[in-house]
């Protein structure tokens, strides 16, 4: 007698959008069930493969959840220049990417070093300017100003010892505006370049 079957009305339950034995279990049973019965006994069958979903390729976003800040620095009061980067710090940050070409392999080490230090600089005086502020931090700022305005280095000791002062004279909030004035002033001072002094000494034994 010939085996005689008819013909199931199979209703999927509504698609999660993920084709997955895990998640569709009951569509996924039914369909291989009804398979192996319009094959016959003597059929043998494979289940079919589970599509996996695809996963982005797009690298993750770095540099904080913030679109508009630096990536290096943090900093949203300049304008980004390029790969999320602000105008300083991109300046710098380029110089990296082309000294494979610019720069004598032996040097190569210690001028990267040198760049970094800079890109460094510039985000320790974004988070500098968050505050607290000491007076440390403003005579700091004053021998660094000092010395770009031309004092000689014998005469830096003058400023040293500062701190004190401007903790006695100064509320929190005054050190912190005081602070922010003297960082405007060094950082849109151009950047002079590397030290070649500490180029070649950090590209020793390369």
């Amino acid at each position: 007698m010939k085996n005689k079957f008819k013909a199931l009305k199979i209703t999927a339950k509504a698609d999660s959008g993920v084709h997955d034995v895990s998640v569709n279990h009951d569509r996924y049973l039914a369909e291989f069930t009804y398979a192996r019965k319009l094959a016959g006994p003597k059929a043998r069958l494979s289940a079919p493969s589970p599509r996996v979903p695809t996963t982005s390729t797009r690298p993750a976003r770095t540099g904080g959840a913030n679109p508009s800040a630096c990536a290096n620095c943090g900093t949203t009061r300049r304008a980004l220049k390029a790969k999320r980067l602000c105008g300083l710090c991109y300046h710098v940050h380029r110089k990296i990417e082309v000294a494979d070409e610019q720069v004598a392999h032996g040097f190569l080490r210690g001028y990267q070093k040198e760049c970094q230090r800079r890109l460094n600089a510039l985000r320790i005086l974004e988070e500098k300017r968050k505050g607290p502020i000491s007076g440390l931090d403003v005579e700091h700022q004053l021998i660094w100003l000092a010395g770009k305005a031309g004092v000689k280095k014998n005469k830096l000791h003058l400023f040293r010892g500062l701190a004190t002062l401007v903790n006695d004279n100064f509320q929190p909030e005054q050190k912190r505006v005081l602070y922010c004035l003297l960082s405007d002033i060094e950082e849109n001072t151009p950047w002079p370049g590397v030290d070649w002094h500490r180029v070649v000494s950090g590209s020793r034994g390369d």
